[in-house]
């Protein structure tokens, strides 16, 4: 059993480690509601490069968000406050795309490490973070940005944007519409930016299909043992690995 993906023959065994990191990944999304990029790209990475990674994933990016999106609400009264925010992670993920196209493979591997162990460690010390109201909106828009860019990089949309949130205590039903729009409004153009760049083309289309398989049963796994698990141990312990693996992307990329 094998696939052929941007020339490169891809074995049972490398098959069998995306299946597993894939699935991976959808039970952390079904556990604690984010982290599927951040725990799948850089083991799936092992297997596969790095561009063609992201291009399989975003698929499954794409359907858990939707999914997620319409589970939140509250769209209209999200779009009202945070349309700023929303129109400049689209923004954003335009140069994302643009520089994920440009950038050299090893400067990738190394920024894609870095990023995994930052927002991992941030998370891992939750800091009591403050915005005062003043400066909301043109922070809002810088934050627009650094998520877009990052999305359209690495499809890491979520953390600076859920960080942010934090830091201006959103209330539960806003934050959850908030964080459903922001997503949608970022996957989506990023996958046309992909598609117009040649990072998504058309031998992606079944290894991506594939690859929403493994990620959406692990989701629904992670929501069933969500209920008999301790989520706070879980998390620590994701983060912790995160941190490790991180740190083992950037040494790769330094040496």
């Amino acid at each position: 059993m094998s696939l052929t993906i941007s020339g490169t023959e891809i074995g049972t065994i490398a098959i069998l480690v995306c299946f597993g990191a894939l699935l991976a990944g959808g039970l952390v999304k079904g556990m604690i509601g984010v982290g599927l990029p951040m725990l799948a790209l850089p083991l799936l990475s092992t297997a596969v490069s790095l561009r063609d990674t992201i291009a399989i994933l975003y698929v499954s990016v794409l359907v858990t968000n939707i999914w997620q999106a319409f589970r939140g609400g509250y769209f209209v009264q999200a779009f009202k406050r945070f349309w700023p925010m929303m129109l400049a992670v689209i923004v954003g993920a335009w140069f994302g795309s643009k520089t994920l196209v440009a950038i050299d493979p090893v400067w990738l591997t190394g920024i894609v490490g870095a990023t995994v162990a930052f927002f991992s460690c941030v998370n891992l010390f939750n800091p009591k973070l403050n915005v005062p109201a003043r400066h909301e909106t043109w922070m809002s828009v810088l934050i627009g940005l650094t998520g877009g860019f990052f999305g359209g990089l690495t499809l890491f949309i979520g953390p600076a944007i859920i960080m942010f949130l934090v830091a201006l205590q959103v209330k539960k039903e806003e934050f959850i519409g908030t964080i459903g729009l922001v997503y949608l409004l970022g996957v989506v153009p990023t996958g046309i930016f992909y598609v117009i760049d040649g990072t998504f083309r058309a031998e992606h289309i079944i290894p991506a299909l594939l690859a929403a398989i493994p990620v959406i049963l692990g989701m629904f796994v992670g929501q069933y043992i969500r209920q008999h698990v301790n989520e706070e141990v879980f998390r620590k312990v994701l983060l912790i690995a995160l941190v490790l693996i991180g740190l083992n992307m950037i040494r790769t990329a330094v040496f």
